[in-house]
């Protein structure tokens, strides 16, 4: 079938495909009406492009923070520096000339206003928690599009507070705004990325939208490298403008079909031959085969109740997405735990926070390089276990290399060996979500992906809001952040082993128990149809006899 999905690029209408000719008598279900409009094509490309450049940039706020907010180089009693643990303890202290102008600087959020920095760190998670509730539950009522378009502004406009803070107050504003936008736009965009292709060009695309996380690592630590960390340039240079021209370019997006599904017949004719009109050479009007309704099986999807509407209560509601909902949200909860919990250590083990950055950089790149192609030969299941149970077991590690006081500046092995168990912890960690970013919204059927996609991503997200704190705990308690990580990760495994498999199974439209009501009642409605047919019948024969 898929050799044949550039029938249209051609613009030869004589060498008709297979799935062209089943048309002609046959209804397509959705994959194949995707399949006959081309789900890899130029469109989808664009469309790709778009998601992964706003996922570069909108991943500036996420990863920011060490840079954002690094602490100043503290000078000690005796003229040597020293943490800030240290330094606070002997209340003696100075700040050095050559600190970076960060906002923990400026801002004075360092020794008993510490609190106020892990606060700051956290509103961009509370943000993206409350974000996330919110455009799920609006993009299950008006498409993905409209949601998409206006929780990227308020990310523009929360960025734009951040960039032009005056005190902490707008800090945390600035920081609850943008979350609260740009989360929910990456939700999205892998929802409108899953719903608009098919087949391993699916899976691919989904999984390369995590590259704009590693990207955005990697840039925002060159450009924290070069610009000394200059909060005023790097969120007002490279993080708002970028933000606002990003804007634009959603309205090109066309509205995905399967919204429509139950909703308006016409509306899903009309985005399938949209994206039809935009993988061929020829104008909308004059594209050749555009799809009819006859041609798409309706029947398939049709509801009980067509103008239903579901929340968050729905899927706990239903066994079939109850168990799926608990297990990927805790197991999300605890990694994203650990994702940001590294993130935010970068200074706290190895060397220091730009060559810490370029190794972890380096392992995403060389993870995703190798992952996603080879991603479909793999099982989803054992996959994201397998991955989950290394990024603990390298995390736990570190407590067996603590770095000695009499190398905190200098070289030694024990940092050497804390950078090697670092990059491989990062591979593991984001192989995982690799995996993840295709296994989890497989689980889902249409009618509730994007809430149930959005309701593990929020629950997640709530997993970053506590791993600032744990940092700190972790620093009080005498051990490395990273062992903490490592802990509480590990309890996400024993929820892994009840999920389902997905791999090469189709896409699930309805929710499972639904499916089999609406089937039972549609049963009952054709036998009280023949039945009805029969009674006519039996009456017009007797009709005829007493005739």
């Amino acid at each position: 079938m898929s050799q044949n999905n550039n029938v249209q690029d051609k613009g030869d209408d004589d060498n008709v495909s297979d799935l062209e000719k089943k048309t002609l008598d046959e209804n397509l279900d959705m994959d194949q009406c995707l399949e006959y409009v081309n789900p890899k094509g130029k469109y989808q490309l664009i469309l790709f492009s778009i998601l992964l450049l706003q996922g570069i940039v909108g991943s500036f706020v996420f990863v920011g923070g060490p840079y954002f907010f690094q602490d100043p180089i503290f000078i000690c009693q005796d003229g040597s520096t020293c943490s800030q643990e240290d330094a606070c303890k002997q209340g003696n202290y100075s700040i050095s000339d050559s600190s970076n102008h960060t906002l923990t600087l400026q801002f004075d959020l360092y020794c008993d206003r510490q609190y106020l920095k892990n606060l700051s760190l956290s509103f961009i998670f509370i943000g993206s928690l409350c974000g996330t509730f919110f455009f799920s539950f609006l993009s299950d009522l008006k498409g993905r599009k409209l949601p998409m378009i206006i929780s990227w502004a308020f990310s523009v406009l929360g960025i734009g507070i951040l960039a032009f803070s005056q005190n902490y107050a707008m800090i945390f504003v600035g920081q609850f705004l943008g979350g609260f936008g740009i989360y929910p736009t990456s939700t999205l965009a892998f929802i409108v990325m899953s719903e608009q292709s098919t087949g391993n060009f699916r899976k691919v695309a989904t999984g390369y939208l995590l590259l704009g996380y590693t990207l955005s690592e990697g840039s925002i630590n060159l450009l924290g490298f070069l610009f000394n960390n200059d909060w005023k340039i790097l969120i007002r240079y490279w993080l708002f403008i970028p933000s606002i021209i990003l804007w634009f370019p959603l309205f090109y997006l066309i509205e995905s079909p399967r919204f429509y599904l139950n909703k308006d017949k016409e509306k899903v004719l009309d985005c399938l031959n949209k994206i039809g009109a935009r993988n061929t050479k020829k104008s909308y009007q004059a594209a050749p085969l555009q799809l009819t309704k006859e041609q798409i099986n309706f029947h398939k999807y049709s509801l009980i109740k067509k103008k239903e509407v579901y929340s968050y209560l729905t899927l706990f509601k239903y066994k079939s997405t109850r168990w799926i909902t608990i297990a990927c949200s805790i197991q999300k909860f605890l990694m994203i735990f650990v994702n940001y919990g590294t993130q935010f250590s970068l200074s706290d083990f190895g060397f220091n926070i730009y060559i810490n950055a370029t190794i972890g950089f380096l392992a995403e790149m060389v993870c995703f390089g190798f992952l996603v192609k080879v991603l479909n030969t793999f099982k989803r299941k054992p996959s994201a276990l397998f991955f989950q149970i290394l990024s603990s077991i390298f995390c736990l590690l570190f407590i067996a290399f603590p770095i000695p006081d009499s190398c905190k500046n200098s070289s030694c092995y024990q940092k050497y060996v804390q950078i090697l168990l670092f990059l491989l912890s990062k591979m593991s960690i984001n192989s995982y979500f690799v995996v993840i970013s295709t296994y989890f919204p497989e689980l889902y059927p249409t009618s509730v992906r994007s809430l149930g996609v959005g309701f593990i991503r929020a629950t997640g997200i709530s997993g970053s809001i506590l791993s600032s704190f744990a940092i700190s705990w972790s620093k009080e308690l005498g051990i490395s952040p990273l062992v903490s990580f490592g802990i509480i990760g590990s309890f996400g495994i024993i929820f892994g082993f009840y999920l389902p498999e997905t791999q090469n199974q189709p896409l699930q439209d309805e929710i499972i128990e639904i499916k089999h009501q609406k089937n039972s009642l549609l049963e009952v409605d054709a036998y009280q149809a023949v039945s009805k047919i029969s009674d006519t019948y039996n009456n017009q024969l007797s009709n005829q006899s007493d005739d």
